[in-house]
């Protein structure tokens, strides 16, 4: 997974970045590590920010000091990834509130990988929800009976390219070129990020 690791102050996320690492995870910043918080890589390097293009982070991880109750400029990457819908995942001490509440995932707990891992998770479910039901407002408006949990969405993105696999009972009364075509629409009009093809598959399962 890549990762965006953002610090309310320097050396903040310094163990966050140990454990991701450790885990498997490619860890990129919006500055080179210990370098000032302006002007950002993709000022320096135009082209370069770890937000934009086909290798788009999977996830923004901010980790924030105690000390620090306010947003500093150090966390400008925030807005950056929010507006990029990349999801946004944040660290910090228990007694510090989160002043991304309501744009970003609230950490359940102090593990940047587990944190990381529930922040997409719960983006890819924002995603995928309003597909399923949209399979089951045209079976219903088919003729058809079919309920939500009968419905899946695989969605898995690599190299600039969506691929969705949407799981249905067999012999509905809506053909499977017409679902592929409805859920291409839907995620079209709601999905954010770069991506350069969107492909949908239909199958079956009893």
């Amino acid at each position: 997974m890549r990762t965006l690791l953002i610090e309310s102050s320097p050396g903040v996320g310094l163990e966050a970045a140990y454990e991701l690492v450790a885990a498997g995870h490619e860890v990129l910043r919006c500055q080179p590590e210990g370098a000032q918080s302006f002007p950002c890589t993709d000022l320096t390097s135009p082209g370069s920010c770890p937000l934009h293009g086909v290798d788009q982070v999977d996830v923004a991880l901010v980790t924030r000091a105690a000390r620090d109750l306010e947003p500093t400029t150090a966390e400008a990457g925030v807005t950056c990834a929010l507006r990029a819908g990349v999801p946004v995942t944040v660290l910090g001490h228990p007694s510090a509130r989160n002043p991304y509440a309501g744009w970003s995932e609230a950490a359940t707990c102090s593990d940047p990988v587990q944190a990381c891992m529930a922040a997409v998770d719960s983006a890819r479910e924002a995603i995928v929800a309003p597909l399923r039901q949209e399979v089951v407002r045209m079976v219903t408006a088919a003729g058809g009976v079919v309920d939500d949990g009968q419905i899946d969405v695989v969605m898995q993105r690599a190299d600039g390219r969506v691929h969705l696999e949407v799981i249905v009972p067999k012999d509905l009364p809506v053909g499977d070129e017409t679902i592929a075509t409805h859920v291409h629409s839907i995620f079209r009009d709601r999905a954010t990020g770069d991506f350069r093809t969107v492909d949908v598959a239909v199958t079956h399962h009893d």
